[in-house]
C-alpha cells in the first residue's frame, strides 16, 4: 500500500496560485488577478477576476444557479396538458439570464412562470410579461433577451412552472439560468 504524504497548511502560506489565511491578500503580498484565496476565518473559497483590479469574490459567484423542472406528458402518450408542472425554490440572489426548453419531439407548448415566496405560496404573479417561453412547431427554445420579464431573484423565491397551452411534445426539460449576484 503506497504511503500518503501529508502537507500541513498554515495561514499566510501560498500554494500554487492560492492563498490561505484569514486576511484578504493584497498585491503587496504577491496576489494577482485570477488567484484563489482560502479564507480560514470564514472557511470560504474566494477568487479574483482574471483581468481588472484585484478584488475578491466568493468562488460560487462564478457559477450560475440552474433551476430545473421536468414537464411530463400524460402516461402512455406524448400529450402535455395545461396545468402546474413543477415548483422550484432558490436560496440565491441573482438575475435570470436565460430560459431553455428541450422537448422529446417537435410540437407546440406555452409555459408561464409565476414567482412567489413561502408566505404567499402558491399565489404569485407571472414573471414572463408578454413573452412566455413557447415551442411553436419546434423541439427546442432558448431566450436570453427575456424582454419584459421580471428577472430579479432573491433568496426564498419560489417559481411555479405552468403549462398554459399543451401539445404533443413528449417529455420537456425546462430550465431557468440564474446569474448569482
Amino acid at each position: 500500500m503506497p504511503r500518503r504524504r501529508v502537507h500541513y497548511l498554515y495561514p499566510g502560506d501560498v500554494v500554487g496560485h492560492s492563498f490561505i489565511g484569514p486576511v484578504e491578500p493584497t498585491a503587496e503580498m504577491g496576489a494577482e488577478p485570477g488567484m484563489m484565496w482560502v479564507n480560514t476565518a470564514q472557511e470560504r473559497l474566494y477568487r479574483s477576476l482574471e483581468d481588472g483590479p484585484l478584488k475578491w469574490f466568493p468562488a460560487d459567484a462564478f457559477y450560475p444557479e440552474v433551476l430545473r423542472v421536468r414537464i411530463d406528458p400524460i402516461a402512455g402518450s406524448d400529450q402535455v396538458v395545461a396545468g402546474v408542472k413543477g415548483v422550484v425554490g432558490t436560496q440565491v440572489k441573482g438575475t435570470i439570464q436565460a430560459v431553455v426548453m428541450l422537448a422529446r419531439s417537435v410540437g407546440n407548448l406555452v409555459v408561464d412562470i409565476q414567482k412567489t415566496n413561502f408566505a404567499n405560496y402558491p399565489v404569485g404573479p407571472s414573471i414572463v410579461g408578454s413573452s412566455p417561453p413557447t415551442l411553436s412547431a419546434a423541439q427546442k427554445y432558448l431566450d436570453m433577451a427575456l424582454t419584459g420579464w421580471d428577472k430579479n431573484v432573491t433568496p426564498g423565491d419560489i417559481f411555479r412552472v405552468e403549462v398554459t397551452s399543451g401539445g404533443s411534445v413528449g417529455e420537456v426539460s425546462f430550465a431557468l439560468v440564474v446569474k448569482r449576484l
